[in-house]
């Protein structure tokens, strides 16, 4: 990944969605900024600009909070969970967040190596060991890689499984889905560049479950939402399809619902996260707190490094991709974040952990690519305002980056496609 903080909005925001409907309600806040901070010219920038986004955008429905590392700062919920506008959105309204699942699935990892179950550095062939992949550039390239690689996008895998996957509209197990995997070509050598992918935390999920022996969904809320205090939250399509209060998700350009967009999906550790607002506020704020909620430590502080840090960084980059999080620099100050989008939603989160500063938006439509950027761009620019010169560079991790070091880059690059 090569951005600099203009141009980080591409890569983070493209599904991201806007949202149209006047406020149903704007619920009190339980706690408050210091007055004049950067964190409370935050709130008060995005309780400002709400009214004009919301008159501009197009979504039936909407949830947004500010947190800072203990208590919600402020949070307000917009319209409908459907267009038919029979039901108004509340704090605990369920939302597919999509991409952002993809934080839950390392996480979950991360709980397995904490309990001595995986290593984020040994083959996958140790856990599946009947996995292949088609190379171009190497012999078994599913010996070189790692759950590290997986979680950071650096398997080299492309963008989706044949079945399952985003372009399959087939309906499909995750087993077959994940054995579908194995049809494909990898689009660059292990461990040689980022490359965002699916079918990489897709197969960290099968190992997961492989390992735990429990079902994905169940490890998951057992080992990660029910420790965060995410009760509402779920990953269970009969859970989701039961609940009362749910978004249903809408396609531009109608906003209708579109007829087929399935609840229950092959994607689960990529995308199969349905959550509420007041469980994504307690999400950020394990974030913030690196780790810790409510005085207890959840996750050791090393394996909360290890997700929060570029995985495989290059020596120029200020931005990159740590293990299911987005990570990077606003000046001296550190973020993570990540957005999603599909199947009728759209999704961004951003935590600031120096500021003790989160923001999360959920939207029942998936428009993409506009409106959400401000978010954390004012954050930014309030930071770049205040701190004057750039911060130290990004910590660097202590493990092997792993990059392979190819005879003929030139090779590689037109294998790949790259020009």
């Amino acid at each position: 990944v090569r951005m600099s903080r203009r141009k980080i909005r591409p890569f983070l925001f493209a599904a991201l969605a806007l949202c149209g409907s006047l406020p149903s309600t704007i619920l009190p806040a339980p706690s408050r900024p210091a007055p004049g901070s950067i964190v409370a010219r935050v709130v008060a920038g995005i309780q400002g600009r709400m009214p004009s986004w919301f008159e501009q955008g197009k979504a039936p429905g909407m949830a947004v909070a500010v947190v800072d590392d203990k208590a919600v700062l402020w949070h307000g919920v917009y319209g409908h969970t459907s267009r038919v506008m029979d039901k108004p959105v509340t704090p605990r309204t369920l939302f597919s967040i999509q991409s952002m699942s993809k934080s839950f699935t390392a996480l979950g990892v991360l709980m397995a190596v904490q309990d001595g179950l995986l290593d984020l550095d040994a083959p996958v062939t140790d856990y599946l060991p009947d996995f292949r992949v088609l190379s171009r550039f190497e012999e078994r390239p599913e010996r070189k890689m790692t759950l590290r690689h997986l979680l950071s996008h650096r398997a080299g895998f492309s963008h989706e499984a044949p079945v399952g996957g985003n372009y399959d509209s087939r309906p499909a197990t995750f087993g077959e889905h994940v054995l579908s995997i194995s049809e494909t070509w990898l689009r660059y050598p292990v461990g040689y560049r980022y490359s965002y992918s699916n079918m990489g935390i897709d197969l960290a999920g099968a190992i997961l479950e492989k390992r735990t022996g429990a079902p994905f969904a169940a490890y998951i809320r057992e080992k990660v939402l029910i420790p965060i205090g995410m009760s509402d939250s779920t990953l269970d399509p009969e859970t989701i399809l039961k609940a009362e209060d749910r978004a249903l998700g809408h396609v531009a350009p109608t906003l209708k619902v579109a007829a087929g967009i399935p609840v229950e999906i092959p994607m689960v550790p990529a995308g199969g996260v349905y959550a509420g607002l007041l469980d994504m506020a307690r999400y950020l704020m394990f974030h913030i707190n690196q780790g810790r909620l409510d005085g207890r430590t959840l996750l050791r502080e090393d394996l909360m490094r290890a997700m929060h840090t570029v995985a495989f960084p290059e020596p120029h980059e200020r931005f990159g991709y740590g293990l299911g999080i987005a990570t990077g620099h606003y000046g001296p100050e550190a973020f993570y974040s990540h957005g999603g989008g599909g199947y009728g939603f759209g999704s961004y989160m951003a935590m600031f952990p120096g500021l003790k500063l989160g923001i999360i938006y959920m939207a029942n439509s998936e428009l993409g690519g506009r409106g959400v950027g401000w978010l954390t761009d004012m954050v930014g620019d309030l930071v770049m305002e205040t701190a004057g010169p750039p911060g130290p560079e990004l910590e660097r991790p202590t493990f092997d980056t792993g990059r392979p070091v190819p005879p003929d880059d030139a090779r590689i690059r037109r294998l790949a496609g790259d020009y």
